[in-house]
């Protein structure tokens, strides 16, 4: 997952704010990633637009004309995995709280956020990584003693295009795209 990012990404806990499938959640400049038990869902908005909004607003303080900016979703799952065992790595000394409405029963308070989370043995001696890095959210299969590579089955949906260059994969949307740089 390589969207653009202009500061520190994390991995905030679900605790009852999103929809129970999902996990974690990561917000970059480029959309929002969703973790779930099946893999994860990227949301990716038209980030030109989404700054042309941004610079229309800081210039003219209000909207001057309607703006419309596109978002594009597309689904990765891990066919055949297990993904029941993630564990959170390296807590950010902030929290996050969320308020919907007066009802406090609606609010969502002291949310966790973590630098990386891992999901363990998500095939048999695989664990899928997440991190975030400078400029980018990063994922990686750390292989153990004994494990398949060929276990690892990646479904892909809703996406524009795929592609490999360079050994990269290149995914397309109707919005941009998201580089999945090689294997190291």
């Amino acid at each position: 997952i390589a969207p653009k990012i202009n500061s520190q990404t994390y991995f905030l806990e679900n605790k009852g704010r999103l929809p129970s499938f999902v996990q974690y959640s990561a917000e970059t400049s480029g959309g929002i990633i969703y973790f779930n038990k099946n893999g994860y869902t990227v949301l990716m908005k038209d980030t030109r637009m989404y700054d042309s909004l941004w610079a229309h607003i800081h210039k003219y303080k209000s909207l001057q004309y309607n703006f419309s900016v596109n978002w594009h979703r597309f689904d990765v799952e891990f066919a055949g995995a297990n993904l029941s065992d993630i564990k959170p790595k390296n807590e950010f000394i902030t929290k996050y709280n969320f308020y919907k409405g007066n009802l406090a029963a609606k609010w969502h308070t002291n949310l966790k956020s973590f630098e990386s989370i891992t999901y363990q043995n998500i095939y048999p001696s695989i664990d899928w990584r997440i991190e975030s890095l400078l400029q980018t959210v990063k994922h990686s299969f750390i292989l153990k003693p004994g494990s398949d590579p060929n276990n690892i089955k990646i479904n892909y949906s809703h996406t524009d295009a795929m592609r490999i260059e360079k050994g990269n994969l290149i995914i397309s949307s109707s919005v941009g795209q998201i580089i999945e740089q090689k294997p190291l």
